[in-house]
């Protein structure tokens, strides 16, 4: 029998063995303690490189099969308790109102977006690779309802015999990655699963189960990046090129091939991270969308409407320019349309505020003095309350408190804004019953979260401003954890609201007497609250300019921002969204633009002038492309930045004169760095599948990476089955670099250098 695969199913048996006990095989014969019992399985020869049928108490099996029996994993059982779980969550939205949103895969034709992921995890059944799927979308775009909604359904067709697999989903956000095995293993004993987290891997690997990461997105920022990949490759690595994984992100743009590089650190079980990664897309909903959820609301006679389409024009004119921000978001449109079927409703520019605003009026209708009937606490007090609340979260780096630390917050609340004892037990006791806040059963205890992740960046973000506005030292605070793009987004609005001036802002995020490690995670959440309030902001600046020190701007969104008359010193910008954005007069000190992402439609500067690559390090053209396109050459640079408008000295950098030959394998090399983005291996399998091989100019772009370093050969096992397998030497962002001259990697100039002489 195929050793390889013997030693595969000693590794599934050891997943599910007793701790410290060994699993034997003998022949056909598998033997293991289980639950202290000795268990045997006997395995039928097979000359094939697959796994064979097994006999297990005298019944005859296919080897899936005997995995997820009730012997073993027992996944009808766990299916059968899944969907009930998930549609406990503050995910799930109820059948009768939930509609499919679309989604699409790179380039592909747009499609229901549950077909599509559920196509894409059946095909990696087939495909020698782990299939790594990352769900992209806005916030409030409909992610973790349709995860959830689609690990319910999927359950609930494993029960009936309708599909192969189970779909695991993990709720990961609040909780860093790093203990991505921790997460496993607390909703599997909330699932009272048969197996442990050691497990997952085994039945990922056979396509039994799918893991689903919602939440992956919390720690795109700094360092969280590293650690968010570094979480996901240690799991993958236990696949062994096999199974599916499902992770969300937030973010728009997000460097996904930095996997790659992770994958370089565990180079002694690189064969182990044999992967391919598909970026799907959840696009905002349209009319259609639209239409279909007034209809199964009931609404569509809302605001005095005759018909969907008479619904859907009534909302467009009531809601005026904040049209665009509501009704393609669902999170925004399930709550105004609830709200709106309740009574009249007064929407303000924000959407979140207006809803928050409904909901808190009605909380202060609603928890009045039995005796006097006023209301116990004013809508300003509600926030407050709410907003002590999010702030503990964010100290404990949770979602989640139990009812004891919401009683003691909201005592603590209580005293702070000076009401009765009898007014505050009130409080207290109706704390853990309100509008914003759900129960949640986190095993043996009960905890509270905030019914929407927005709930909770509204209320964090206001925590954050008042800091910013009062004398409170902010550095412990913005050092603890690492902040979204949302919560930074609400912070900025809450100090305009408040009528913060932008200088006083600047002066409390100087940040300084950290450690290394909390000083670079503080620059950086420095750096997104920044970028957010500048991108609001429009109010005046002060007439000397603004001056901005030792912040970090990592993917920090500036796009549509309208910039004068500041310095940026000492700063680091990495791929800074810019589309949009009009920037002039801005001055660059010991400051680098890496890698912005720019549109020559929509991208302006002015009275701005840059050194390349001494200013600016490569550029992301998003020209309308799925992808933005990297180009570091440095006179491909400074041309794109003199079509922005900016100020480039002639004479840096010069333009290098190419042949045509050399042109067409530029190109060939540009095709293949795309294409390893999204995987760690190729064979030449994939070469033909990706259409790389018709290119003549393939085989000296091949010859050329071997001959200076960057390419490597080797044997590798794919299910069972031995292949010769391809993998670069280096990062494929380091490769792009080389193109501009500035790869520190000896073999990747000299490579460019021979390239570009052809």
């Amino acid at each position: 029998m195929n050793t390889a695969i013997l030693d595969m199913i000693r590794i599934d048996m050891s997943s599910f063995a007793d701790p410290l006990t060994e699993v034997t095989i003998t022949g056909t014969s598998v033997e293991w303690t289980q639950s202290r019992a000795r268990r045997r399985l006997v395995l039928q020869p097979t000359d094939a490189a697959e796994f064979p049928d097994v006999v297990y108490n005298d019944k005859q099996m296919s080897y899936t099969q005997f995995l997820a029996s009730d012997a073993m994993a027992d996944l009808r059982g766990l299916a059968e308790t899944i969907a009930p779980y998930v549609q406990s969550t503050s995910s799930f939205v109820r059948e009768d109102e939930y509609i499919d949103v679309r989604a699409q895969l790179e380039e592909d034709e747009a499609g229901t977006a549950t077909q599509l992921l559920s196509r894409l995890v059946q095909e990696s059944i087939r495909i020698p690779k782990t299939t790594l799927v990352f769900l992209r979308g806005s916030a409030g775009g409909g992610k973790s309802v349709l995860l959830a909604h689609w690990a319910a359904k999927q359950a609930r067709a494993f029960v009936a015999g309708h599909s192969q697999q189970v779909l695991l989903y993990i709720d990961a956000q609040g909780r860093s990655l790093a203990r991505l095995d921790e997460a496993m293993a607390l909703i599997l004993q909330d699932l009272r699963a048969k197996f442990t987290y050691q497990a997952v891997a085994t039945l990922t690997r056979h396509g039994l189960l799918v893991p689903i990461v919602d939440g992956f997105d919390e720690l795109l920022g700094m360092g969280g990046y590293r650690e968010a990949f570094s979480s996901l490759a240690k799991f993958m690595q236990r696949l062994n090129g096999m199974g599916a994984i499902v992770a969300s992100a937030r973010a728009t743009f997000f460097q996904y091939s930095d996997i790659g590089n992770v994958a370089r650190r565990f180079a002694d079980m690189s064969e182990k991270l044999d992967y391919e990664i598909k970026p799907v897309d959840v696009l905002p909903w349209g009319d259609e969308e639209l239409k279909a959820y007034l209809q199964r609301k009931g609404a569509t006679t809302i605001f005095g409407a005759t018909s969907p389409e008479d619904a859907v024009n009534r909302l467009r004119d009531r809601l005026g320019e904040a049209a665009k921000d509501i009704l393609t978001n669902p999170f925004f449109v399930r709550n105004m349309v609830d709200l709106a079927m309740q009574g009249e409703v007064k929407f303000m520019a924000r959407p979140l505020e207006a809803i928050v605003d409904e909901l808190i009026a009605r909380e202060v209708h609603k928890l009045r003095d039995n005796t006097s009937g006023l209301p116990i606490l004013t809508a300003e007090q509600h926030r407050f309350l709410l907003e002590q609340l999010a702030e503990e979260m964010w100290w404990q780096e949770t979602r989640t408190l139990d009812e004891p630390t919401v009683r003691t917050v909201s005592e603590i609340a209580a005293d702070a804004m000076h009401i009765t004892t009898d007014m505050a037990s009130k409080v207290i006791f109706r704390s853990t019953a309100h509008a914003m806040l759900k129960v949640k059963d986190d095993g043996d205890s009960r905890k509270l979260e905030f019914t929407h992740e927005y709930y909770y960046a509204l209320f964090v973000g206001r925590a954050i401003a008042r800091r910013l506005q009062g004398g409170d030292d902010i550095s412990d605070f913005l050092a603890r954890a690492n902040l979204s793009a949302v919560v930074a987004g609400e912070v900025a609005a809450a100090l305009i609201r408040l009528e913060v001036p932008i200088e006083q802002v600047v002066s409390r995020l100087v940040l300084n007497r950290l450690t290394f490690a909390g000083l670079e995670s503080a620059r950086s959440n420095a750096g997104m609250i920044l970028g957010a309030l500048m991108r609001q902001w429009n109010g005046q600046l002060p007439e000397c300019g603004l001056e901005i020190r030792l912040v970090n701007f990592v993917n920090v969104d500036f796009s549509d921002s309208n910039l004068e008359n500041i310095t940026f010193e000492n700063c680091e910008f990495i791929r800074p969204d810019l589309r949009g954005a009009n920037w002039s007069a801005i001055r660059l000190v010991n400051t680098k633009l890496v890698l912005p992402v720019v549109d020559e439609r929509t991208t302006r500067f002015a009275n701005i002038r840059f050194l390349v690559p001494d200013d600016v390090v490569g550029v992301l053209l998003h020209n309308g492309e799925h992808e933005p396109r990297p180009e570091y050459e440095p006179a491909k640079v400074a041309a794109i930045l003199q079509t922005l408008g900016a100020d480039v000295p002639a004479s840096n950098p010069t333009k290098r004169v190419l042949s045509d030959r050399a042109e067409r394998h530029i190109e060939v090399m540009h095709k293949f760095l795309r294409i390893m983005k999204h995987t760690f291996f190729f064979s030449e399998d994939d070469i033909v599948n990706k259409r790389l091989h018709t290119q003549r100019e393939w085989d000296t772009v091949q010859q050329l990476m071997r001959k200076h370093g960057l390419l490597t050969e080797g044997a590798i096992s794919r299910r069972g089955t031995q292949g010769r397998v391809r993998h670069l030497t280096v990062p494929v962002s380091s490769l792009e670099m080389g193109e501009g001259d500035i790869a520190q990697h000896p073999g990747i100039q000299s490579f460019w250098d021979e390239l570009r002489n052809l």
